[in-house]
């Protein structure tokens, strides 16, 4: 066939689960996830982060927690993983990286997770559907809607437990 492309299946088979609670609007620093981060495996290639804000998902609130003033990921989060694991994802289970509370650090995160042209980013997958997750999975199959010229995607994600 022409015009098909065809490319590796992102899978992640060192997938490891961490459950911290996140205020509205929290950043979550390297200080906060110091103790559970230096206690993690070497060779973990996806970070999931638990936070349990996706209650705010699916409520009928009329102040839009979820979308306005969930949690965000500060930089530093993503130069540690950069420099201390072979960390290629991290997932997690509100809205945005970015906190929409804190846009401008937001942009400096998304930069330290995605690195330059010379680095291997960290792939970023937001607005996760973790609750059910219970331990750390098996295996995650990560399948995004492929799009020329985009820096995003719609993903599909399969955890094996």
């Amino acid at each position: 066939m022409t015009g098909v492309q065809t490319c590796a299946l992102p899978i992640c088979t060192k997938p490891w689960l961490i459950e911290i609670n996140a205020s509205q609007g929290e950043i979550i620093d390297f200080s906060l996830l110091a103790g559970v981060l230096e206690n993690t495996p070497l060779d973990i290639d996806l970070l999931l982060i638990k936070t349990g804000f996706e209650k705010y998902r699916s409520s009928h609130d009329p102040h839009d927690i979820y979308t306005r003033h969930g949690p965000g990921i500060s930089p530093d989060v993503g130069v540690w993983l950069r420099r201390n694991r072979s960390i290629k994802m991290i997932g997690f289970d509100f809205i945005s990286l970015s906190s929409y509370d804190h846009r401008e650090l937001g942009r400096v995160a998304h930069r330290a997770f995605l690195a330059g042209a010379s680095e291997q980013p960290i792939l970023i997958i937001e607005d996760m559907h973790l609750a059910e997750l219970k331990s750390n999975p098996k295996e995650v199959w990560v399948v995004p809607l492929r799009l020329t010229d985009g820096d995003g995607a719609p993903a599909t994600v399969i955890a094996l437990i």
